[in-house]
């Protein structure tokens, strides 16, 4: 985690994989700030869509959307912004952009990566909220994946990717 606190202009905070929906949720902004904001939070959720949208087009390419990345385009009002990744897709330079994201007319709003094994198994290894100042990531260490055979980093704790 020390690699992860000196690049992230962010506090950061971890827990257990099974602690983290509740943990996430105990952060996440009433949903009276969202209720407040009437249809200007539908015109707000779809403008941060679209930035992440095409941040990861680019950082990642639009021919990986689905194979290594993908948004859901589901908003269920509660200012959540969910992105799912495969395994080692997930790089600190993309949370430093969300971070960026969620300064301003975002800063209520959160983004929830899940990190999958692959999309076809569909077996979590791991979970990363990130909010305007504090990132909540679940306990990366403890991860093996079947894919990679030793314990995995999500790629975030090994922004460059090295085995």
């Amino acid at each position: 985690m020390n690699n992860l606190n000196s690049e992230l202009p962010a506090d950061i905070v971890e827990c257990k994989l099974n602690e983290f929906p509740s943990k996430f949720e105990e952060i996440l902004s009433p949903s009276i700030v969202f209720e407040r904001l009437g249809e200007a939070y539908e015109d707000l959720d779809i403008e941060l869509f679209g930035e992440i949208e095409d941040y990861l087009d680019k950082a990642l390419g639009t021919e990986n959307f689905f194979t290594s990345w993908h948004q859901s385009d589901f908003s269920g009002g509660d200012g959540v912004r969910l992105v799912s990744f495969v395994d080692n897709v997930l790089k600190v330079e993309h949370v430093k952009k969300f971070l960026e994201l969620l300064e301003g007319d975002y800063s209520e709003f959160a983004i929830l990566c899940n990190v999958y094994e692959d999309f076809e198994e569909g077996e979590l290894v791991g979970s990363l909220g990130v909010f305007s100042k504090l990132v909540l990531t679940s306990n990366t260490n403890v991860f093996c994946t079947k894919k990679h055979g030793k314990p995995g980093r999500l790629g975030l704790l090994n922004p460059n990717n090295d085995d």
